[in-house]
């Protein structure tokens, strides 16, 4: 049996144990308030009434929801400090951004950090919440560590002139109990299957091999810590990697630094944020009105309509047509003239069978015959653009193309069209 199973389970008192982005006087007083024997003591008292970690209730007021971090963050709750559950907070956060009632969020924070395990994901939920609805984060006192780093992924993090702010970075304790083993006569040895197996069981001594291996999982860990406030104030991880030194602000300083938004009170957190939920919706009333249809120019016209007259051009200009409009027009207006020099033909060519019956007079030549290889010049045309239009482009640059690409097509369009 191994020390943390001595402990019940109900009692969370396993969440001590790993990596901590915490502020260490925080942690200290943690760590020292008891001993293992009143520790234990403490968990075995305390597991007859052990209540569920955390809650994942959360107050709406006038469309707002209201979070917390408030103490020291795990996962779960330990039953010998309190603090915030980071997987209740979640549910909470993620339950509020379905909530048709919630338009935005304010999350209360009053923390020294916590455990790196838990936080990563908390802040992935808050993030997630301010791309869809806003969540200003309040500092209230403290916010260092993991809860900077929750907080960071707000859509702004708003303080109290007093607050601090900060203390970016993460850290992890080894004992060398070594020497002190040696000391008492004790040699312990590790039988392992691993290298790294069994790496700082007490009495053994810690080897530089050792430390290189933690000093190796602190950097990747602090590497993700700076590039999730990088990433939530907008900022680059070079910058913040400058402020990474443990060290928190005031906020005056930290409004300095770009790490918060605004110094205020809490009232005026909660009139900004009215006022960010009140822009979000008129923005997303105006991204559900369809698009307002955008006027042809001139050059448009004469380029999707070859051989459109002035008429044409001024008429459709006057009704403020879009491009399609325009060609659908010109294309009724060509099948109008095609149809009025049909007649015309016709009426040609009963007048010319009629002179031919009368001695003397020759018939008249059709006017509308043409040598054009192509046999329907405006057809061949819109079908060209047609098929460039269905490739991807615009009707404007595909007729620009088509022009370019079959110059005696073009011509052929504007012979047919001013022959009529």
């Amino acid at each position: 049996m191994n020390d943390l199973e001595l402990f019940p389970q109900q009692s969370h008192v396993d969440q001590y144990f790993g990596d901590w982005a915490v502020v260490y006087e925080s942690l200290s007083t943690a760590v020292n308030q008891v001993d293992f024997s009143e520790l234990l003591a403490h968990a075995r008292e305390s597991a007859g009434n052990a209540s569920a970690p955390g809650s994942d209730c959360y107050r709406v007021s006038g469309g707002i929801a209201e979070f917390a971090i408030d103490g020291l963050m795990m996962k779960q709750v330990s039953s010998l400090t309190g603090g915030t559950s980071t997987v209740a907070l979640r549910r909470q956060v993620r339950h509020a951004i379905s909530n048709d009632a919630v338009s935005g969020a304010i999350l209360r924070v009053s923390s020294p950090g916590g455990t790196v395990a838990g936080t990563a994901d908390l802040g992935d939920d808050i993030a997630l919440f301010a791309r869809q609805k806003p969540i200003v984060a309040y500092v209230e006192d403290l916010g260092a560590s993991a809860a900077c780093w929750a907080a960071s992924q707000a859509t702004e993090v708003h303080a109290g002139r007093s607050a601090l702010f900060g203390s970016i970075g993460t850290y992890s304790v080894v004992h060398d109990y070594s020497a002190q083993a040696n000391e008492a006569g004790v040699k312990v040895h590790v039988v392992r299957a691993g290298e790294f197996k069994g790496a700082g069981e007490p009495g053994t001594a810690i080897t530089d091999e050792q430390l290189a291996m933690w000093q190796d999982r602190i950097n990747s860990l602090n590497d993700l810590f700076l590039q999730s406030v990088a990433n939530g104030r907008g900022i680059s991880v070079e910058a913040i990697r400058r402020l990474a030194d443990g060290r928190v602000y005031i906020a005056a300083e930290a409004l300095k630094l770009n790490l918060i938004d605004r110094v205020c009170s809490l009232d005026e957190t909660r009139s900004h944020l009215l006022r960010l939920t009140e822009n979000r919706s008129h923005e997303m009333a105006e991204e559900s009105q369809p698009a307002k249809p955008i006027a042809a120019t001139i050059d448009d016209i004469l380029a999707c309509c070859p051989g459109a007259d002035d008429s044409f051009v001024c008429e459709q200009l006057k009704r403020k047509v879009t491009l399609d409009q325009a060609q659908s027009a010109w294309m009724e207006e060509q099948n109008a003239r095609l149809e009025k020099a049909k007649r015309e033909r016709d009426q040609i060519k009963q007048q010319a069978a009629a002179a031919k019956e009368k001695p003397g007079v020759e018939p008249v030549a059709d006017v509308a015959s043409s040598n054009s290889a192509f046999s329907n010049p405006q057809a061949e045309w819109n079908e060209a653009i047609e098929k460039k239009v269905q490739a991807g482009l615009s009707r404007q640059r595909a007729a620009s193309i088509v022009a370019r690409e079959q110059p005696d097509l073009r011509q052929a369009v504007i012979d047919a069209a001013n022959s009529k």
